[in-house]
């Protein structure tokens, strides 16, 4: 397996170090906390007919949220990319995105990714077509708790698997896209490039979140290596305290079809 050396951590806004030890040191206890949660509200929310794809036969936009668990991301920043994710998805703008579109409805799920093997599908297909249906969603990506930890980053691997998953939709989807955000390159293989490739001629567009915190220039490698399709873009950040902001702002530009750009070329490097 071919790694690169990573660069320096930027500095960003963590707990003291005292603290952190301390929070670390509930980590086991929190974890078994957060799977409790997150079944109990799984079981309730998935109950409902509005947390379901029961009777619906084609959505807007199917769109597939890999979320970076690898050895890089640490567990203050996963927790700022759960409690991110759910922020943006419950917020206003982007309800008023998912029923902006002629079915007025969205399938969304959530996969947790790292190494060949550390893939885990969090949150199921699930169609969200108002404020509701989406506050049910984000309150159990708010209890998510993370399945992996200590591995590789494998971006061709999570693209091919969101493919697959593509395939298997259990309703028509006008567009499919992958969302995957992450803090660093492939280094698993040399280069993603043919994963993306696969899933562009799938009809799948790719977008990508590049957190800047470890490799200042990652949106390269993203724009260059790992999105495409019609309309793709990357959006970067520096820190992950910038995740949830940013994700709404990606979330908004994906779902909404008045922002979704038909251009075939790509890739879209956008700057906030």
């Amino acid at each position: 397996m071919r790694t690169r050396p990573r660069a320096p951590r930027a500095s960003r806004a963590s707990p003291p170090g005292w603290l952190a030890r301390w929070l670390t040191s509930l980590a086991p206890a929190r974890d078994l906390a957060a799977r409790v949660a997150f079944c109990a509200l799984g079981l309730a929310n998935l109950g409902s007919a509005e947390f379901s794809h029961e009777g619906t036969t084609t959505v807007d936009v199917a769109l597939l949220l890999a979320v970076d668990v690898s050895n890089s991301v640490d567990w203050w920043e996963y927790e700022l990319q759960r409690h991110g994710l759910s922020h943006a998805i419950r917020d206003p703008g982007v309800v008023g995105a998912i029923q902006s579109g002629p079915n007025r409805r969205v399938a969304i799920a959530v996969v947790q990714w790292a190494g060949k093997r550390s893939r885990y599908i969090s949150i199921r297909w699930t169609v969200l077509h108002d404020q509701p249906s989406a506050e049910a969603f984000a309150r159990v990506v708010e209890f998510m708790p993370r399945e992996f930890a200590g591995d590789t980053t494998h971006i061709a691997g999570m693209l091919d698997y969101g493919a697959e998953l593509m395939k298997a939709l259990p309703f028509t989807a006008t567009r499919k896209v992958i969302d995957i955000s992450g803090d660093g390159r492939e280094n698993v293989i040399d280069h993603p490039e043919p994963a993306r490739d696969r899933a562009v001629a799938a009809g799948i567009t790719i977008n990508g979140l590049a957190i800047e915190n470890e490799e200042p220039q990652l949106r390269f490698h993203y724009r260059d290596q790992v999105i495409g399709g019609p309309g793709a873009f990357v959006l970067p950040i520096k820190r992950y305290e910038d995740f949830a902001e940013a994700m709404k702002k990606k979330l908004i530009r994906e779902i909404d079809p008045r922002q979704v750009s038909t251009d075939s070329r790509w890739p879209v490097l956008l700057v906030r």
